[in-house]
């Protein structure tokens, strides 16, 4: 398998209170709020290559992981999974993430990055 992660800038949400090796649809993560308040719900959004699986992972905290086959802009420890699946035939998917009203969680950030498998190729795009 062909593995190679696409650097870019990475998705951060802060809560507030109150790869291919073939020319394919680059994969496009996006967050509908940036700054998302407890309580309150915000969705993650994929563009890709119709039909390809993906996986979309968060952590903590970001990291600069040189892999041999490119970047991993989370950090490793603390990665968490937080949807794997396919594309739809318009190369869309999302994720609704629900906020619990936990003050906590306030001033915390959650990195985002997602990869897509097409063929043998695995493309990393943080966002």
């Amino acid at each position: 398998m062909n593995l190679r992660l696409v650097p870019a800038s990475i998705t951060a949400v802060l809560l507030a209170s109150g790869a291919f090796a073939q020319t394919a649809a680059p994969l496009v993560l996006g967050v509908s709020e940036p700054y998302p308040v407890i309580g309150s719900t915000f969705t993650y959004a994929l563009s890709g290559q119709p039909g390809a699986r993906y996986v979309l992972h968060g952590a903590l905290a970001p990291a600069q992981v040189a892999l041999p086959f490119g970047t991993l802009f989370l950090a490793p420890g603390g990665l968490i999974r937080l949807q794997a699946g396919t594309l739809d035939a318009t190369g869309d998917a999302s994720l609704a993430v629900a906020l619990p009203n936990t003050p906590q969680l306030v001033g915390l950030f959650l990195y985002a990055q997602a990869a897509q498998l097409l063929g043998e190729a695995l493309r990393l795009r943080p966002e």
